[in-house]
């Protein structure tokens, strides 16, 4: 009977993680969509023309630079290694307190 309960229960937890993650990647497209354009807040239309021909000829290393500078992974490692810094810089400067063991007489 317990066995069954704690299957379900983390049956429930692995479903719950997968909706969340869904959420979150959907949520990170619709947000990362926009981005190469330079409008995050860009209007939704559906668009016309023929996607076949007519794009812009770029290079490999201009191709970099724009999902570098726009991507959200970036930027979430950006800060991930600002606060990383910002720790290790709060650490150094905090004191180190020494601790000393004092004999204590008992009777």
């Amino acid at each position: 009977m317990r066995r069954k309960f704690w299957k379900q229960k983390l049956e429930a937890k692995r479903l719950e993680l997968g909706q969340r993650m869904q959420e979150n990647t959907l949520r990170e497209e619709w947000r990362s969509s926009p981005q190469p354009m330079g409008d995050p807040e860009m209007e939704r239309v559906t668009v016309a023309g023929d996607l076949e021909r007519g794009w812009p000829e770029l290079s490999d290393q201009e191709v970099l630079e724009a999902i570098s500078k726009n991507s959200p992974a970036a930027r979430i490692a950006d800060a991930a290694a600002a606060r990383n810094t910002a720790e290790v810089a709060r650490a150094q400067r905090e004191s180190n307190p020494r601790f000393t063991l004092a004999r204590r007489i008992v009777l």
